[in-house]
């Protein structure tokens, strides 16, 4: 998986995984994406500011 994840596409792998996929599956794998995404760059922010202190 890369980073940034593109919702979309991560969606639509996963919904195309299931039996009998409904509008809640869909928004379920968008959530879970979303967060995914804001995981990544809040780990960046934390590596951009721990890399500014260590060099200080």
């Amino acid at each position: 998986m890369t980073y940034p994840v593109d919702v979309n596409a991560y969606t639509d792998c996963k919904v195309a995984d299931l039996k009998n996929p409904d509008e809640g599956d869909r928004e379920l794998f968008e959530a879970i994406a979303t967060v995914i995404n804001r995981a990544y760059y809040a780990g960046l922010e934390d590596g951009k500011k721990e890399a500014a202190v260590c060099r200080n």
